[in-house]
């Protein structure tokens, strides 16, 4: 583990947790207020970040994490907390990563279920369906279809 401190008061520990002396998580203080905002972790031993957890200024829960499972750099599943309430209100999909998501799952209401859903079905980068739940019984109430 090392705790190197930059000119901009950042703070970053990085730990080999299996001891292949491959880094495998990191975390990052990015405001020096002694509280980690970001933690990226390797989960192969690739040397690359598979998963990366960030938290807004400010915030208790970590609000955004990513998930790149082909090393590309590219996220291809992302979950945001928007409310900041520990329950992840949006997940993002990016099945072919060219930086458009597919699929966007969100959760209005803070009851850990989906309540509305838009696709892009046909890789044009606009999403053209959107289904809705309005009452929380897990039923969709309205389907909007725009591939005309």
């Amino acid at each position: 583990m090392t705790n190197p401190e930059n000119s901009t008061g950042q703070y970053r520990s990085e730990r080999d947790l299996d001891g292949d002396g491959i880094v495998d998580t990191t975390e990052i203080d990015l405001d020096g207020d002694g509280r980690v905002d970001s933690i990226e972790h390797d989960l192969n031993g690739d040397g690359l970040t598979d998963v990366q957890e960030n938290r807004a200024p400010g915030s208790e829960t970590f609000d955004n994490v990513a998930f790149d499972a082909n090393n590309d750099g590219i996220a291809e599943l992302v979950q945001t907390d928007a409310n900041e309430n520990g329950v992840f209100d949006m997940v993002s999909v990016d099945a072919d990563n060219d930086l458009s998501f597919e699929a966007m799952l969100y959760d209005t209401d803070g009851n850990d279920q989906v309540d509305a859903a838009v696709f892009d079905t046909d890789g044009d980068h606009s999403h053209d369906l959107r289904i809705e739940d309005h009452n929380g019984d897990g039923l969709p109430d309205v389907i909007m279809n725009d591939l005309i």
